[in-house]
């Protein structure tokens, strides 16, 4: 049999071949993004952490710089970033309800609205206060009174990490709970000191607020009596005047001063009054608790830490 390859043969193959061809190339690319995709690690909720500077705040790198190495748990594989909002509401607020948004550095000017309480308002913020108790509890479920039980931990790893790809074999996964068993370590040790550090600082550190009062004040119509029930429900639940953020220019007598990291673009001062720290609640997401919501913890932590002395 003449099997030779010859220009002719070639040229006949191609011109009644060529669809095979394209197909095998086409279906070949798809199945190799499929592959890719499967082994690909994907990012879940607090697997990045992102904070945005709102209209109002100088954009800075510094805090960046400060807390992108190092700060966070061994699970923030995405990396930490930051970024202006240069963009409407409705981008803000479509990113935090998709979990790409973390904190908000904004303003307390008072206006005809006032730009911290606009986001309470139309956000699900979370009290520092309530984060920390939050965390607290959290790694305490893994605790033996002061000892932490690291059966616990690796079961709770094993169960969470079964799908993720970077803990396939036993090596990996036998590292995976040893930094498991330091995270969980971590969010109770600067859940405490926060904690502590807020009660040393005093009330001022906080920045208070009725959450719906502004939007109800500002309403008219039915829209009225809608915020009004609203409102009213805020304080007959124990939210009244409630701690929602942090005051920026009281995170003094530390080793750096807040206005290195917060400063307002609108006023003429170079401190840092009316910042306020923001934390957007990541508890729970699509109806399950994000493990990694504490990140929110070292954020706060980091900051005190550089602009404070509250951090024993």
């Amino acid at each position: 049999m003449d099997s030779k390859v010859t220009k002719k043969r070639l040229s006949e193959f191609l011109a009644y071949e060529w669809i095979a061809i394209i197909v095998v190339a086409v279906a070949s690319i798809i199945v190799w993004e499929v592959i890719l995709s499967f082994a690909a690690v994907k990012l879940k909720p607090g697997q990045t952490f992102t904070f945005v500077y709102d209209t109002n705040v100088i954009s800075n790198e510094k805090l960046h710089d400060k807390i992108k190495n190092g700060v966070f748990s061994y699970d923030v594989i995405g990396g930490v970033s930051y970024e202006s909002a240069v963009y409407d509401d409705s981008v803000l607020y479509a990113k935090i309800d998709t979990d790409m948004i973390d904190a908000i550095i904004t303003d307390s000017l008072n206006g005809e609205t006032v730009r911290a309480k606009t986001l309470i308002d139309n956000r699900n913020i979370y009290s520092p206060i309530t984060l920390c108790e939050d965390a607290l509890e959290y790694a305490g479920r893994f605790y033996n009174g002061d000892e932490i039980d690291e059966q616990k931990v690796a079961d709770y790893f094993t169960d969470r990490m079964r799908k993720d790809n970077r803990y396939r074999s036993d090596e990996a996964k036998a590292q995976g709970i040893k930094d498991e068993i330091e995270r969980i370590k971590t969010v109770k040790t600067k859940a405490e000191k926060l904690l502590a550090a807020f009660d040393a600082a005093g009330d001022g550190l906080f920045y208070r607020y009725t959450r719906f009062e502004q939007t109800y004040n500002n309403a008219t119509g039915t829209n009225k009596q809608t915020y009004s029930a609203y409102y009213e429900n805020e304080k007959t639940n124990g939210r009244e005047n409630y701690a929602y953020g942090i005051n920026a220019a009281f995170l003094t007598g530390g080793e750096h001063d807040p206005s290195e990291y917060f400063m307002l673009k609108s006023t003429e001062t170079d401190d840092a009054e009316n910042v306020v720290i923001l934390l957007v609640n990541q508890k729970n997401v699509d109806g399950y608790e994000n493990p990694l919501f504490s990140e929110a913890v070292s954020f706060l932590y980091e900051i005190f830490s550089l602009c404070t002395s509250l951090i024993a």
